[in-house]
């Protein structure tokens, strides 16, 4: 679905590239859901918590397919970032 980046990482323009690549799925992605009835905001809101999420999931493991038990850091990851945005302690 995508193309490898062109610019090496640290590259000033490379946040540009990666722009650019998705700015047309998630336009769609948009439009389709408020084409279903949600309004503009809650979609744009509902982005930017999923990436604040994706951001705390991706800070405490990076790379959880290389876990040994992928099912259980998946879940431990959720019961983290569960944890962090309701005040609470919940890790392994």
């Amino acid at each position: 679905m995508f193309n490898a980046p062109d610019k090496p990482e640290g590259h000033e323009d490379r946040s540009e590239e990666i722009q650019a690549l998705l700015d047309q799925p998630l336009r769609k992605l948009a439009d389709d859901a408020a084409g279903a009835g949600w309004s503009m905001y809650e979609v744009l809101n509902a982005m930017e918590e999923l990436v604040q999420n994706y951001r705390l999931a991706h800070a405490i493991d990076p790379d959880p397919a290389e876990d040994p038990d992928n099912e259980n850091s998946e879940q431990s990851a959720d019961r983290l970032v569960e944890g962090f945005i309701d005040g609470r302690d919940l890790g392994p």
